[in-house]
């Protein structure tokens, strides 16, 4: 059994992320900046980026965006 992200809960796409950063409502929280929109569909979409400024080694980078994936398969139905 899959434990992974389904792809309906992915954001992706260059339209999807665009429209995401210029008409979404931001907020910050420490090093975390959480962009959100409003969308038509049924499901929430999620996609993680993580600051190359502040994470340095794209290990780093990687092993949080893994956890935040996972920290939103968890409880996304919270």
């Amino acid at each position: 059994m899959n434990q992974g992200l389904a792809k309906a809960h992915k954001l992706k796409g260059y339209t999807a992320i665009r429209l995401l950063f210029e008409k979404g409502k931001s907020q910050r929280v420490a090093f975390l900046q959480l962009l959100s929109r409003e969308n038509q569909e049924a499901k929430h979409r999620m996609g993680f980026s993580v600051p190359k400024r502040r994470f340095k080694k794209a290990v780093d980078r990687n092993s949080l965006k893994r956890k935040m994936r996972e920290a939103y398969r968890r409880h996304k139905h919270l």
